[in-house]
């Protein structure tokens, strides 16, 4: 959940290099690709399906790609892990 999905976005491409997937919207966007996605919703959009609002939860997340460090999200609750998966994928003989 986010205020400005189009903004987290945007940051997420550009300091991370996942971009969008498929088309998005003011009040939502899926970002990643099909191994992996990231839902950004607007503050209080209600879930297709429900009644449900989306609100904001601490949330701590690990992905594996070429970098590794910690981001933040904005002013949110949110803390995301990069780890290398080129360190993961080595095989001891």
């Amino acid at each position: 959940m986010v205020n400005d999905v189009n903004c987290i976005k945007d940051l997420l491409s550009t300091n991370l290099l996942i971009d969008g997937y498929k088309d998005s919207k003011e009040t939502f966007a899926a970002v990643g690709d099909e191994d992996g996605l990231f839902i950004l919703s607007s503050y209080r959009r209600v879930w297709l399906g429900s009644e449900k609002e989306a609100d904001i939860f601490k949330t701590e997340i690990t992905v594996e790609g070429a970098y590794e460090g910690e981001f933040a999200i904005g002013q949110y609750p949110y803390n995301l892990s990069l780890v290398n998966s080129s360190l993961s994928s080595l095989v001891m003989i």
